[in-house]
This record gives structure tokens, C-alpha cells and sequence, in this order.
């Protein structure tokens, strides 16, 4: 078990960014520390808008060491979350990034994030393609779903930094993220899919996942009222799922 802070209904609910400047500015509660995220076989996920759930992987690249820092404010943070290969061919790259520890929160709405493609001057470089999010059941099974993300559009520049903001509630197409929190599945890790781009020359590129933010949404609490969070349980330890703690 680790810390259980005490936070107010304004911090829970804290709405969804704008743009860049908004992001920094929301509060940053630590929801969940990364486990060792670990190159995968491609996949299909189970749910999500039916366009991006395959997930390719025709060779792999290095991920951070176990516990790499997703939370960091700066992408230059020592143990920021990163993904590096020596690019210059075009591959697929599936990556797996679970949850070692979470607080079993059940009133999540999406998430937000900073990206930074560093190509290190080289020609090439790789760029975040696909995201999933991992959802652990109460049966013990995985449900994988994809989210409206296509990084061939908007977020793969060379050198380039962008903010990305999923929002589960306000898509074209059906998100089964709500739905699944209400039957008793806690939000349990990410799934990246990075692809190189082909070109002159080669080098080693850098992909930076940093500033990370969740979003919640908890109507019942009333305002003026703070709550204790769940402290942090070890993943692979859950059995059911925690309730958002006690009003104070």
C-alpha cells in the first residue's frame, strides 16, 4: 500500500484541457506508477472505434526501465518516459505499458499528455501512431480498447512537441471506458503502437511520453467537501476493486 492523499471535489473533477497552456495548469494527482512496459506482438483490441484497433509490430525498440516517471513535467526529467530506436528503415513498433500500482479508481472520464518526437538532427525518426488503454476486469481478463488516435495526422513532425487529450465521453462513435468502470474494471495500464518512418540516413530517435494527466468525473460529491483517496495497491493484488475513499 502507499500514500492515500487527501484531495478536493474541484481537483477531481478538473475539466479537460484546451490547448498546452490549460494542461499544465490542471492539477496533477498521481493516479497509478508505471510498471516495465515491454515490446509486444501485434494485436487487435476488443472494443473502441473499429479504425484503430489494430495494433502492427513488425520489429521492436527500446522502452524505459521499469518505473520510468510518465507524471515528469519535463520530457529532459532523467527517468521521463521515452521510447528510442536507431530509425531509418520503416517499422511498427507494439509497446505494453501496465500499471504496477493504482489507486483502483473507477470515476475516470480519459487522460492528457505531452509528446515530443526527437529525432536528434537525423533524417528519420519514429512518432507515436496508436494508443489503447488497458482495462483489468473482475474476472481477472484483460479488455484492451483502442482510442480516436491516429498519429499519421497531426502529431508525427520531426523534432515536434504536442499535447494529446482523450476524452471518453464526447466521441462520434461508442467509448466502452465508462461502461466498463460501472461493472467494476479499474483502468490498469497503456498500449503504444510507434512507427518509423522510412528515409535517408539513420540514428537513434526518441519518442517522450511526459506530463501525464487523468480526468474524472464524480457528481455525487458535494462541493466543499475533500476526500481520501485510495492509497496505491499492487495491480496484479486486485481481486475487487476499491470504492473512491472516505468524505472528510
Amino acid at each position: 500500500m502507499m500514500e492515500a492523499p487527501t484531495v478536493t471535489r474541484e481537483e477531481i473533477n478538473a475539466t479537460h484541457p484546451l490547448n498546452v497552456s490549460q494542461h499544465r495548469e490542471r492539477p496533477q494527482i498521481i493516479w497509478a506508477h508505471c510498471g516495465e512496459p515491454r515490446n509486444i506482438e501485434g494485436f487487435t483490441c476488443e472494443g473502441g472505434p473499429t479504425n484503430y484497433r489494430e495494433f502492427k509490430k513488425t520489429s521492436t525498440l527500446q522502452v524505459h526501465e521499469e518505473n520510468a516517471n510518465w507524471w515528469a513535467e519535463s520530457y529532459e526529467d532523467r527517468n521521463a518516459f521515452k521510447f528510442y530506436v536507431d530509425s531509418g528503415k520503416e517499422r511498427y513498433y507494439s509497446v505494453d505499458a501496465p500499471f504496477e500500482y493504482t489507486r483502483s479508481w473507477q470515476h475516470f472520464t480519459g487522460f492528457s499528455f505531452e509528446l515530443y518526437n526527437q529525432n536528434n538532427g537525423v533524417n528519420t525518426h519514429i512518432y507515436l501512431r496508436r494508443i489503447a488503454t488497458k482495462w483489468l476486469q473482475p474476472d481477472g481478463s484483460i479488455f484492451r480498447c483502442a482510442e480516436y488516435f491516429d498519429g499519421s495526422s497531426g502529431y508525427s513532425g520531426k523534432d515536434s512537441k504536442y499535447m494529446v487529450d482523450k476524452m471518453w465521453t464526447y466521441e462520434s462513435e461508442y467509448m466502452p471506458q465508462m461502461d466498463l468502470q460501472k461493472d467494476g474494471a479499474v483502468f490498469a495500464g497503456f498500449l503504444f503502437e510507434l512507427r518509423c518512418k522510412s528515409g535517408g540516413g539513420s540514428g537513434i530517435t526518441d519518442v517522450y511520453v511526459y506530463n501525464m494527466r487523468f480526468y474524472s468525473e464524480v457528481d455525487d460529491m458535494p462541493d466543499g467537501v475533500s476526500v481520501v483517496l485510495p492509497a496505491m495497491q499492487e495491480v496484479r493484488t486486485l481481486t475487487n476493486p476499491m470504492g473512491y475513499g472516505d468524505q472528510i
